[in-house]
């Protein structure tokens, strides 16, 4: 390992700036790569929610950020190293909010 070089975590998840000096190792500059990606197409109506597929994950859905549950009305297709899924904009509700979830 070099001093100033990024490591991974061992799931690939995140990476961290490692520091090493003579009296000591110190991980700075946390990243996290468990990112979600969220598009939208408003002349088709919906959003388009990308993430890396070897991260696994599940998309969780909330309308207060209190209450989550799993988004499973929306089939998700893999497209390359991405999973992506497409959902409905329903602009009868007031907000909803998405997460993933590991």
């Amino acid at each position: 390992m070099i001093s100033g070089q990024r490591i991974s975590t061992i799931e690939g998840a995140a990476s961290f700036l490692l520091n090493i000096t003579p009296t000591s190792v110190v991980l700075t500059q946390f990243q996290s790569e468990f990112t979600l990606n969220v598009s939208l197409d408003p002349s088709a109506s919906h959003l388009r929610l990308t993430f890396a597929t070897a991260l696994g994950g599940t998309v969780q859905t909330s309308t207060n950020l209190f209450d989550w549950s799993n988004l499973e009305q929306a089939p998700a297709q893999t497209v390359g190293d991405q999973t992506e899924v497409e959902l409905p904009i329903d602009l009868a509700e007031p907000q909803r909010f998405y997460r993933l979830y590991r």
